[in-house]
């Protein structure tokens, strides 16, 4: 599974690199908590899945209308933003 993920991360970004890229770390985050994962339940496959491919269309369609990296990543971070705000107010309302 990793040969297949490093060829894929290789064909998307066209170049190969042994360095983790860092802004991978902050979208596989982003991916979970937009998916809806809460740590301490059960794990769930479709929502994270969902999460990424949610988020992989955001970085398609920002990209295609020229948004640069600074703008990416605040949007990136006003979604885990209002996720987190979300499921507070879900939780809170359902205690």
């Amino acid at each position: 599974m990793s040969a297949v993920a490093a060829l894929v991360q290789t064909s998307s970004i066209a170049v190969g690199s042994v360095r983790f890229g860092p802004e991978l770390v902050m979208n596989s985050i982003a991916a979970t908590i937009l998916g809806g994962v809460v740590f301490g339940r059960p794990a769930q496959v479709w929502g994270p899945f969902v999460g990424v491919l949610c988020f992989a269309l955001l970085f398609v369609v920002m990209t295609t209308m020229g948004v640069q990296e600074p703008g990416k990543l605040i949007v990136q971070g006003l979604i885990i933003l209002l996720a987190a705000v979300f499921y507070g107010v879900r939780s809170k309302s359902n205690s």
